[in-house]
This record gives C-alpha cells, sequence and structure tokens, in this order.
C-alpha cells in the first residue's frame, strides 16, 4: 500500500483506518461531513489525508475535501478510493434510498 505523504498528526497516527476504498458509498453523504480522509491519488501512489469540509446536498454525493498541504478540491467520494478512520465509522448511518438513487444518476 502507498504511504501518505505529509506529516500526519499524532491523534490521526493513532486511529484504525478502514481497509475499504469504498467507504464513501457504505454511509449517509452527510455523515462524512467533518470527518478526516485519505484519498488515492493512483498517478501519485501516495494517499493524500485531508477533511471533509462540505457536502452539496441530497442530489449530489459531491463533497469538498480540504488537504492537509492546503489544497481543496471538490470530489464525488463514491468513485475514489478513500479510507476513513473505523472507530466514526461504527454507527454511520447507511445511506437513504434517495440517496442512492441519486448516485446511481
Amino acid at each position: 500500500m502507498p504511504a501518505v505523504r505529509g506529516a500526519m498528526p499524532k491523534q490521526l497516527r493513532q486511529l484504525t483506518w478502514t481497509s475499504q476504498c469504498d467507504v464513501a458509498v457504505r454511509v449517509s453523504p452527510s455523515y462524512l461531513v467533518g470527518m478526516p480522509v485519505k484519498v488515492l491519488w493512483p498517478q501519485d501512489a501516495a494517499w493524500y489525508l485531508g477533511t471533509v469540509t462540505g457536502w452539496e446536498g441530497e442530489h449530489s454525493w459531491q463533497h469538498k475535501v480540504e488537504y492537509e498541504d492546503g489544497d481543496s478540491e471538490l470530489l464525488l467520494l463514491a468513485c475514489e478510493k478513500v479510507q476513513c478512520p473505523a472507530d466514526l465509522l461504527a454507527c454511520a448511518p447507511p445511506p437513504t434510498a434517495t440517496q442512492l438513487f441519486a448516485l446511481a444518476q
């Protein structure tokens, strides 16, 4: 597995990260806002640490991710390789049927 680039804060290093990369489709999209994430950038063969800072709404699965290096981007996390802290996902609500339908569009 590629390494995470950059200095990861101590409290994030101590978390257990999910091994699944499709975690973004397993939980309600609104639940991810505020969550630290690691996003795989295949062209760099590296995981980048960031925080989900926004969500585009009920009919969109796009999230704004702000990376620790200051960059940010709007991503369809359901189509990205993403890992989240396992403890934060333990009580995560699943997506609704409406949200899953929007993703399929």
